[in-house]
């Protein structure tokens, strides 16, 4: 999982500096060949999560899924652009969706786990930075499916939370 991700990571930032030079063609197959690094990272976290739920690794594995969702998400949304058919359109808007689903119904059972993991101990400082993520993603999320009064319920949640740091002014 982690190698795919890795890659696919490597691929969205070479998409985005191709988009730079204005080869928008070049960076659309790039961020096409991240999403399919995305999306093979998302099953192996789905797979490793499901059948170590337990393992140290889990939350840093449930994050990466999360994470990847939201990834896979940019490509229909960069078609999104440059769509006319109204039928492609509302495709790709549905693709999104169902990415960005994905992707918040994994931030929050993340965070529904730290938040009780919290309960019975402190967390160490990955497990902070991932909790922080999770509420932060899930504006982000909300905003990105339009539902903007839930992005700021979310945002406002994050924001008192996590007032004393700096990640609190995003």
């Amino acid at each position: 999982g982690d190698i795919s991700f890795n890659e696919g990571g490597r691929e969205e930032n070479a998409a985005q500096a191709l988009e730079i030079q204005g080869k928008s063609a070049e960076g659309l197959a790039k961020l096409e060949s991240a999403a399919a690094h995305f999306r093979r990272a998302a099953n192996t976290f789905e797979e490793a999560v499901q059948r170590y739920p337990n393992a140290e690794q889990s939350m840093r594995a449930r994050y990466h899924l999360a994470e990847s969702w939201r990834r896979i998400a940019k490509v229909p949304r960069r078609k999104l652009r440059s769509a006319n058919i109204e039928a492609v359109r509302l495709a790709l808007v549905k693709e999104i969706q169902t990415a960005v689903r994905s992707s918040m119904a994994a931030y929050e059972q993340l965070q529904a786990e730290l938040n009780q993991r919290q309960e019975t101990y402190p967390l160490t400082s990955l497990e902070s930075t991932l909790l922080r993520n999770c509420y932060f993603a899930q504006g982000d999320l909300y905003y990105e499916l339009g539902q903007h009064e839930e992005a700021i319920v979310a945002y406002k949640a994050a924001s008192n939370r996590y007032q004393s740091q700096p990640e609190a002014l995003h």
